[in-house]
C-alpha cells in the first residue's frame, strides 16, 4: 500500500477577496502529493476510516482515509522495493 495524494481542508473565507462565490459554511479541499507518495507500507490493521501502517523502518503510522487516497501496489514490485528500504534504514 502506498498513498498518492493527501487532501487538506481550510475554510473557505480564505478566499473572500478572489472572486469566487463559495458558501461560508462549507471548506474547501485542497489534494496534494504526498509526501510519501510512492513509499511503501505494510497494513497492519484496518478500522476505517483509519489504517494502521508499518514502514520499512518499523516505525507505525496511521492514515485517515479521509484525507490520504491510498493505492495498492504490485506485489513483486512492493516486495522488491520493500526490500531495498530495509537494507537503507
Amino acid at each position: 500500500m502506498s498513498v498518492l495524494n493527501e487532501v487538506f481542508e481550510l475554510p473557505s473565507f480564505l478566499w473572500c477577496c478572489s472572486g469566487i462565490s463559495l458558501e461560508t459554511d462549507k471548506p474547501v479541499r485542497l489534494p496534494f502529493m504526498s509526501r510519501n507518495s510512492g513509499r511503501p507500507f505494510k497494513v497492519l490493521a484496518i478500522c476505517l476510516p483509519f489504517v494502521y501502517v508499518k514502514d520499512p523502518g518499523d516505525a507505525l503510522s496511521t492514515f485517515d482515509t479521509r484525507r490520504h487516497q491510498l493505492v495498492r501496489l504490485d506485489p513483486k514490485t512492493a516486495k522488491k522495493v520493500w526490500k531495498r528500504f530495509r537494507k537503507r534504514a
